[in-house]
């Protein structure tokens, strides 16, 4: 006869277990082109108040971890939650030049850095919730 404590301790075991597998089966990497991203995924159009969300085009399903892709040299590397970028993204462009931005729940929130090719930090912009506020480190956006 199974105990009770051990009965808990099983199904504790199992419940764990299997949040685990969610989590894991439901972030992802993808890396490829921009055409293969197009493919691939959809966005389903948001509004003023609604950022957009990104979908897997096979499942419908809200895609959830990093995409990288690559067209023709401009590289875009975004974080995604639930559908929504969230996370720090990077936008690399020919002439070696970036920005690199945070999003929260698909809206810009925190820094958005602007650089030249050369590596050297060319603006700052801050933003809350999508609002652009104030620079509070004396670089403006140019």
């Amino acid at each position: 006869m199974i105990s009770k404590r051990t009965t808990i301790a099983i199904w504790v075991f199992f419940l764990i277990s299997c949040e685990l597998e969610q989590d894991s089966s439901t972030k992802a990497n993808w890396i490829g082109s921009e055409n293969a991203f197009t493919h691939d995924f959809e966005y389903l159009t948001g509004s003023f108040d609604q950022p957009s969300l990104l979908v897997r085009r096979n499942s419908k399903g809200l895609f959830s971890g990093s995409v990288e892709r690559n067209q023709s040299g401009v590289l875009t590397e975004q974080v995604y939650k639930e559908g929504r970028l969230h996370g720090k993204s990077i936008k690399k462009s020919l002439d070696g030049s970036w920005v690199e931005a945070n999003y929260l729940n698909g809206r810009l929130h925190g820094q958005m850095k602007l650089y030249d090719r050369a590596g050297s930090l060319r603006s700052v912009m801050n933003y809350s919730n999508g609002v652009l506020t104030p620079s509070q480190n004396g670089l403006s956006a140019n």
